[in-house]
């Protein structure tokens, strides 16, 4: 059975959830939970692939403040650079930090979703069990 940042994160991701259940979820999360969830994030990041596109059109519409520490480390470094930088803020700014980057998942599994995946996935997380 997948555990529940697999399920949370791709659920939100896939829309099944809304991001703010995603938010939710974390904050009821340990310091050392959320910090395990923040590097499974980073990996599923990671793995979408996010266009240079991508992550800008998070940085406009990512839930927090415009100029929120996450969100400036998107705008100025290489998305490669800036994921590592997001993911190792101190934990004041791990929930902004979260939000940055499940808004980026969100975006960038989306596109996969549409352009890659589309009638021919066989990924386990786009194929996620029912809802109960």
């Amino acid at each position: 059975m997948p555990d529940s940042a697999f399920l949370v994160l791709n659920r939100v991701a896939q829309d099944q959830l809304p991001l703010s259940a995603g938010l939710a979820w974390f904050d009821e999360l340990s310091d050392e939970d959320q910090q395990a969830a923040m590097n499974e994030l980073h990996f599923y990041v990671h793995q979408a692939r996010p266009t240079p596109e991508v992550v800008q059109r998070a940085t406009e519409t990512a839930p927090i403040r415009p100029g929120a520490t996450p969100l400036a480390l998107l705008r100025k470094f290489p998305f490669p650079v800036a994921l590592r930088k997001v993911t190792s803020l101190r934990a004041d700014e791990r929930r902004n930090a979260f939000a940055a980057l499940l808004t980026v998942f969100c975006l960038a599994d989306t596109e996969r979703r549409i352009t890659q995946c589309r009638g021919r996935c066989g990924h386990d997380w786009h194929q996620l069990p029912a809802m109960p």
